[in-house]
């Protein structure tokens, strides 16, 4: 069976910009640490816990359990507001309110394998109208590192439509590290952008890149 796994910021959900300026603002406020940049790929890992965790290191050599939840809390909070005050800046990418149904029709196993933390992942899905309650979901809650969240994507996968055999793996994809994690596991990729990301997305490896996600399926196994 082909196994398809998507991530969802830039990709699902057009929330890069928001999503950016929410998490800063959260581990700004909570660590008193001003002007970080929300360049992920400055980051070790460009996923929210990674990115966390390597923030909070600067200020804490033995992080306080709690802080790791506040920054979350403060976080979600910020994303709601934003959604309540700017419904527009979470609007699903062209194509994403079907492409699951119409991938599981066609007969791959679909799932979400996303750097977000799960509660933003679920927040911003469903502020974009993007159904996913049956979709098998790896997040940053289970890893820090990309490679290991679509690891984890993977198996989920093999046990929500009991797969026996894996075919291929395609991991569909908007950041330089969604196609620098697929090639460091050797799984197809796909590559959604325009422009200057779909620039970056060949720059990074990629070989496949195209504009929306409705002219993804051709180039599955």
């Amino acid at each position: 069976m082909h196994v398809v796994l998507l991530d969802v910021d830039g990709t699902l959900t057009n929330t890069n910009h928001i999503d950016e300026i929410c998490l800063t603002a959260a581990l700004e406020t909570c660590l008193d640490l001003p002007g970080l940049s929300r360049d992920w790929s400055t980051y070790e890992h460009s996923t929210d816990s990674g990115i966390a965790d390597e923030v909070i290191r600067r200020v804490h050599s033995e992080p306080p359990d709690q802080v790791y939840g506040e920054i979350e809390r403060v976080y979600m909070t910020s994303l709601r507001l934003a959604f309540s005050k700017n419904p527009e800046y979470f609007q699903p990418m062209p194509g994403a309110r079907m492409i699951m149904s119409d991938l599981l029709w066609k007969g791959y196993a679909v799932g979400i394998a996303t750097g977000c933390w799960r509660d933003s992942a679920a927040f911003k899905l469903h502020a974009a109208g993007i159904g996913h309650a049956t979709i098998p979901m790896s997040t940053a809650d289970h890893h820090i590192d990309r490679r290991n969240i679509l690891m984890h994507g993977i198996q989920k996968c093999r046990e929500r439509y009991a797969i026996e055999h894996v075919d291929s793996v395609t991991y569909v994809g908007d950041g330089v590290w969604d196609v620098r994690s697929a090639n460091a596991l050797g799984i197809n990729f796909v590559g959604v952008g325009l422009e200057r990301r779909r620039n970056r997305l060949i720059e990074a490896g990629a070989n496949v890149v195209v504009e929306s996600l409705e002219q993804v399926a051709p180039h599955l196994p």
